[in-house]
């Protein structure tokens, strides 16, 4: 019989086999024991490492408001014409650049020149007459008058003689009593016209009166008040930039017959912008004049000087309205809301800061820190605490935290209380 075909002898050799394997194993075994011994973790390096802080409360803390605003031109003008009219044409658009000085926009002058040129006529007579007085009368108006008082003297004494005859003549008694009363009355006569015309003659050497000038100078005064009343008038017919700026509105159109005072253009300065913010009185106190001041507009910083406060309060949102001048205008507008920046210093109360990745929210809104636990193994303790101030990365907070807790400051929500952890 073969070995092979021994079924016992087979069973025997497959055992053997085994335990000499199985020595072969606890050998190499204990071998692999007495070259590296078995090291237990020790108690510190046991639980989750996690990030921590030393928290200490703060005897104060700055905290910043921001109250919001909107930027305006410092200058910002609806312009329209002093007088009535109708209006021939408006030279702008909405948005274009207007120097100082520019024509916006006309009424029709055609009235108002018909007067002027009226008055200018008016005002040359008065003014050609005041001349002739000043020059006094010519040479040949003191001639002329001359020659007539030497006239009127001659029939004077011809007169005289007519009478002369005519009373001798009636003593006579040839001429009759009319004759006389004749004679005599021609004598009168001329004896008034002779003293007219000497008066007159007298006049003229003497020249013109002091009171006759004075009235006619006032007289040219008037006419050319009454001249530069219409110019202005046509000056009104055209309105003009006050002020260099952008015009941001056109109220009305050629062809329309305007009151006086009707908005035609409105015109903002142009790179002249002051912040005008509400501000609660109590803050608003602290705002001097002069005083320094941060504004951010659309999330930029600009540096900006208090100019004033008005002296009243808005009745509706019962602020008070500061006025900032901007150090920078560079891409602002008109219009575009700001805010005002102030800090603001509070006492700390026990209170202390924590980053925002500390706080663990909790039902209704209660909040909690995770704190590290004296001992070995660490474990985590759960502390309620009252947020009392935010800000995009820390919060205040107050509590049943004391000065120099260990707290988690980031991955609390893998946390747990209890949980065994080590602080790396």
């Amino acid at each position: 019989m073969s070995p092979s075909s021994n079924p016992r002898g087979a069973t025997l050799r497959y055992g053997l086999a085994a335990l000499a394997l199985g020595g072969v194993a606890c050998a190499v075994a204990w071998a692999a024991s007495q070259a590296s011994p078995r090291v237990d973790p020790a108690p510190e390096e046991a639980g989750l490492p996690v990030a921590t802080l030393r928290w200490e409360p703060c005897a104060a803390y700055v905290t910043t408001h921001a109250f919001t605003g909107r930027l305006r031109a410092r200058r910002r003008s609806a312009l329209g014409f002093e007088r009535p009219g109708r209006l021939i044409e408006v030279l702008v658009r909405e948005g274009d650049a207007v120097a100082e000085g520019q024509v916006l926009a006309r009424l029709d002058p055609a009235a108002i020149d018909a007067r002027a040129g009226e008055a200018e006529a008016r005002l040359s007579a008065a003014k050609a007459r005041l001349s002739e007085l000043e020059a006094g009368p010519r040479r040949e108006e003191i001639a002329s008058a001359e020659a007539q008082v030497r006239e009127l003297e001659a029939r004077l004494a011809l007169a005289r003689l007519t009478q002369g005859r005519q009373e001798g003549l009636q003593d006579e008694g040839v001429a009759s009593a009319e004759g006389l009363d004749q004679a005599r009355s021609g004598l009168g006569v001329a004896a008034a016209q002779l003293e007219r015309a000497r008066q007159q003659l007298q006049l003229l050497e003497q020249g013109t009166r002091a009171e006759e000038l004075s009235a006619q100078r006032a007289q040219v005064a008037a006419q050319a008040a009454q001249v530069q009343t219409l110019k202005v008038e046509l000056a009104q017919a055209t309105i003009r930039a006050p002020f260099p700026g952008r015009i941001s509105q056109v109220s009305a159109d050629p062809g329309v017959v305007l009151a006086a005072g009707t908005p035609v253009v409105s015109l903002s300065e142009r790179g002249a912008l002051e912040a005008w913010v509400g501000v609660p009185p109590g803050p608003l106190a602290a705002l001097e004049p002069g005083s320094a001041q941060l504004l951010l507009v659309e999330g930029v910083a600009y540096p900006a000087r208090v100019r004033g406060r008005l002296p009243e309060l808005d009745p509706a949102t019962r602020t008070g309205t500061v006025v900032l001048e901007l150090a920078e205008e560079e891409g602002l507008l008109p219009e575009q809301i700001v805010r005002l920046v102030l800090p603001r210093t509070l006492p700390g109360e026990g209170a202390g800061w924590v980053p925002i990745s500390a706080l663990v929210r909790g039902e209704r809104e209660l909040w909690s820190c995770l704190v590290l636990s004296e001992g070995q193994p660490r474990r985590v303790e759960r502390r309620l605490v009252e947020v009392l101030h935010t800000e995009p990365e820390r919060a205040l907070v107050r509590g049943s935290l004391v000065a120099g807790d260990e707290l988690v400051a980031t991955g609390v929500h893998r946390l747990v209380p209890g949980q065994a952890v080590r602080a790396r």
